[in-house]
């Protein structure tokens, strides 16, 4: 059928606006197919983009980001750690520290030696412990009263190096404290200020002793009969008891007198050093007999269950004599042993008079470890 021109226009207009909608379709399809890339909204479907890595983290730099310190490291005698701060700035380690404690004190070797200011006397230390007091059954030379042999024990304890000499006794006299000895001959002779001063009873020896206490705030006394007889016979390094102060040698080995003195008088003190005892205390045998501080017992060694640091009985008639002297000429072998005793009255129990003699002095002993100073002593 053929149409006519009103229809064959329309058409065209028909088709015009069809051909107008596919291109408009077109382009929107082209416009907006990449529209959610370009907002970001959608990874591209034909080319994708890798993934981003993990960023690594940096390092932080100790001015951004504080560093822990190490832990200081304790020395040897710490007992607790101490803890670390941070610090925004790293500092040096710090040395760990503990709070003050006491300084433990050193402990002083057997025989050391210090000097008394106040009047000049070298004295040596005898650490404290147990000895063997007395001589043993098979000591032929031992008289009954040393027996039996028995175990002791002591507290530390400072003694004189020598007997107490005629020019340190003086002092005592022209301080008003002692009395001058009744026999003044060698106590008015120059040439004996260096030897023992003699003719002195207990009471006397005792004062002076007393006397060192007063001036130096020190425990000095006369020694007890226990702490004569561990600094004259004990030898601390075998642990053995010596027969002489200064072993077990004869004391005129090969005739010549190198232990103790024996003569006519009295030498002066020190005069024979290889009679040293194990604490380098010199005449504990010859040269003058000692007081010690304990009453006499003849059978006071027998005692059951002695204390510590014994005294001695609590009373008596006889006060201890040690050491033999300078006149133990007939039997030096016996009366030169550390353990032999002898003794004599003293002033407050005397019959007749008390015991002095040319050889007859003392010495004194210090109690305990530590000394102060003496010139310390505010008496």
């Amino acid at each position: 059928t053929e149409r006519g021109p009103r229809q064959h226009r329309f058409s065209w207009v028909i088709g015009l606006i069809i051909f107008i909608l596919l291109a408009a379709g077109g382009f929107f399809v082209f416009r907006y197919t990449n529209l959610p890339q370009q907002l970001g909204l959608i990874a591209p479907t034909l080319t994708p983009s890798p993934l981003p890595s993990p960023q690594p983290t940096p390092t932080p730099l100790p001015s951004h980001t504080p560093t822990r310190l190490p832990s200081p490291t304790p020395s040897a005698t710490a007992t607790s750690t101490p803890t670390a701060t941070s610090s925004p700035t790293p500092s040096p380690t710090p040395t760990a520290t503990l709070p003050p404690t006491a300084t433990p004190t050193p402990t002083l070797a057997p025989g050391a030696a210090q000097v008394r200011e106040f009047d000049g006397m070298v004295i040596h230390f005898v650490p404290g412990g147990s000895f063997l007091m007395g001589a043993t059954d098979d000591d032929t030379d031992a008289l009954d009263r040393e027996k039996p042999q028995h175990e002791v024990m002591v507290s530390d304890f400072w003694m004189d190096e020598t007997e107490i000499t005629t020019d340190q006794y003086r002092q005592c006299v022209e301080a008003g404290r002692c009395e001058a000895p009744i026999t003044r001959a060698a106590y008015d002779n120059p040439t004996y200020g260096n030897h023992p001063i003699t003719f002195i009873s207990w009471e006397q020896a005792a004062t002076y002793c007393q006397w060192v206490a007063g001036e130096t705030g020190w425990d000095v006394q006369l020694p007890t009969e226990a702490q004569w007889e561990k600094a004259a016979s004990w030898d601390p390094a075998t642990g053995a008891k010596r027969r002489y102060p200064w072993g077990d040698t004869d004391p005129f080995e090969n005739g010549v007198q190198n232990y103790a003195h024996i003569g006519s008088t009295t030498a002066a003190v020190g005069s024979i050093p290889g009679g040293a005892s194990a604490y380098n205390i010199l005449d504990m045998a010859g040269n003058v007999m000692e007081w010690v501080a304990d009453w006499y017992d003849e059978d006071y060694y027998a005692t059951p269950d002695l204390p510590s640091d014994p005294t001695g009985p609590e009373s008596g008639r006889h006060r201890v004599m040690r050491g033999g002297s300078y006149a133990s000429h007939t039997n030096y072998e016996r009366q030169l042993r550390a353990t032999h005793r002898d003794f004599g009255e003293p002033e407050s129990t005397a019959v007749d008079r008390p015991a002095k003699g040319s050889n007859l002095g003392f010495r004194c002993v210090v109690n305990g470890e530590q000394l102060q100073k003496d010139n310390d002593n505010p008496n």
